[in-house]
């Protein structure tokens, strides 16, 4: 129990013939006020020892540090808890010291933040992080499943016009050399944005097979355009819920669904594009998965920087020689004649 120290306190006398009723309740109010001020704080701060600066809240930590400068404003007239005053001064500053710590570990975050993850040590394991953001619908997850960052850092733009003897700027997914910071920025972005565009056409081809998105739907074909709007979502939250009952098959060998993927000039193309990524690797990537009993083949390619395996691109290499629509973004439902994958 904290024990506050006696202060002997005589009430000023209040002529009534010269003060006011008014007056006499402001006078009033301004003693609750210190009351109020001294029972609040008193309990929290009766200890500075067993008060955990590093697991508060930021808003525990800022409430806090707005209560000890209110009591040290009001102990210049008198002392009104058992914290001596030198130690509320030590933990006023070391909640400074804590606040500026966070402060400058957000800044830190913030000038490290990646889009892509950490990497993976198999190629099936980036496929599989794609996948679990896809089966929940989370596009951050599905996002840093890519290389983003790393792929910007290693590309080698210069290759990338000697292979294809043409710059088009508007259109190019690395638009600039890493030459300075704003350059390598744009080159992230622009690189994210292609992903997000792809991932978004993928979902949307999943989620609505019957709108050809390649095509503008307008006048008639639009209907009742409230109702055309309302079956995106109608449609969606079905299909979200049906991901609940996701799951994985198998990956299998492109080579089986595609016995030219393993010819030596494919293997050639590919092995020339990781020379422009500035990548160890890259490889297509096959696998099975099921969806509320609906089989679908996913297709993409994944790259190798290091130790560390991401996804490269939706759809790849094998989608393509697969007639995969690219607005599918490497994901079909399987047919009939891919049945004895399954």
């Amino acid at each position: 129990m904290v024990v506050l120290k006696r202060y002997h306190y005589t009430t000023p006398r209040i002529k009534t013939n010269h003060t006011t009723e008014t007056e006499r309740m402001v006078f009033m109010k301004k003693i609750l006020a210190v009351i109020l001020a001294m029972v609040s704080f008193v309990p929290l701060i009766a200890n500075a020892s067993m008060i955990d600066l590093p697991t508060m809240t930021d808003e525990e930590l800022s409430a806090l540090s707005t209560k000890i400068d209110n009591e040290q404003r009001i102990r210049l007239d008198r002392e009104i808890s058992n914290m001596p005053f030198e130690e509320l001064t030590q933990l006023a500053t070391k909640i400074t010291g804590e606040q500026k710590k966070r402060s400058s570990a957000r800044m830190e975050e913030q000038l490290s933040f990646r889009y892509e993850g950490p990497g993976w040590d198999t190629p099936e394991k980036a496929v599989l992080a794609y996948l679990d953001g896809f089966k929940n619908a989370d596009i951050n997850k599905m996002v840093s499943a890519f290389a983003i960052e790393t792929y910007v850092e290693h590309y080698n733009l210069i290759a990338y016009l000697e292979k294809m003897r043409s710059y088009q700027g508007f259109t190019a997914e690395i638009r600039y050399p890493n030459s300075n910071d704003f350059f390598q920025k744009a080159n992230v972005e622009s690189r994210r944005i292609r992903i997000v565009n792809g991932i978004i056409m993928q979902m949307s081809t999943v989620l609505l097979p019957e709108i050809d998105f390649s095509y503008p739907v307008s006048g008639d074909a639009l209907g009742d355009i409230a109702e055309f709007v309302n079956q995106f979502s109608v449609i969606g939250d079905s299909l979200f819920s049906q991901f609940q009952n996701y799951e994985f098959n198998k990956f299998i060998d492109p080579v089986s669904l595609s016995p030219e993927y393993g010819m030596a000039a494919i293997q050639e193309g590919i092995n020339r594009n990781a020379g422009i990524y500035g990548a160890d690797s890259m490889q297509s990537m096959v696998s099975l998965f099921s969806i509320d009993d609906t089989p679908y083949i996913f297709c993409c390619d994944v790259i190798r920087y290091g130790g560390k395996w991401y996804v490269s691109a939706l759809s790849g290499n094998i989608g393509a020689l697969l007639n995969i629509e690219v607005l599918n973004g490497g994901l079909s439902v399987i047919q009939d004649d891919w049945a004895s994958l399954l």
